[in-house]
């Protein structure tokens, strides 16, 4: 559903249809009454456009006006995207912290890199553990258990463009608990 747009003459129509009746309260085009009413009619015009836009303008995916606000809340901009990022790379930067990893998995890891415009390759290994590991998994030493291997693909192409692997990397440090450690392979 749309939202209504109501033009100027929609808004005098109605405001005159609540005026009284009687030769004091004309409906004519050429009097002063009317003259007043459309000028109001024309603000409640204006209004009811920026309402509308409003609308579209509080989704961080659409926002241009309220940008600002959206990065403010979310702690943005980000350094690692470039001294200035397009709007659509400060949009998908909002979008994915707004949306947030939802935990620290490897399938969380890649629903985050999805948002920021990402497909890499993430595996992790763990140390052997009977009744729990499995004949083709990755496995490593202790010292490996918090360890992400993150593989980025040369020329990905990303909404941040020569700084797309900084962002990626500077967002998963960020929401990766202080234990881990992330190993990124650029290919």
């Amino acid at each position: 559903m749309t939202a209504p747009l109501y033009s100027a003459s929609d808004y005098l129509s109605a405001i005159q249809a609540l005026m009284p009746r009687g030769r004091v309260w004309p409906r004519d085009v050429g009097t002063v009454q009317a003259g007043v009413l459309a000028g109001l009619a024309n603000s409640y015009a204006v209004q009811n456009a920026r309402a509308n836009y409003l609308l579209v303008d509080a989704f961080p995916q659409t926002t241009s006006e309220l940008l600002p606000e959206w990065e403010a809340t979310l702690g943005l901009p980000s350094l690692a995207a470039g001294p200035a990022p397009s709007v659509l790379a400060r949009q998908t930067l909002v979008v994915a912290r707004f949306v947030g990893a939802g935990g620290t998995s490897i399938a969380c890891y890649s629903r985050y890199a999805g948002l920021l415009g990402y497909q890499p390759t993430i595996s992790g290994s763990a140390p052997f553990r009977c009744g729990q590991s499995s004949a083709g998994k990755s496995l490593g030493g202790v010292e490996q258990m918090f360890a992400l291997n993150i593989t980025i693909p040369h020329g990905a192409s990303s909404p941040f463009g020569t700084y797309g692997p900084a962002v990626l990397q500077s967002e998963f440090q960020r929401i990766a608990p202080p234990y881990s450690v992330l190993n990124f392979i650029f290919l």
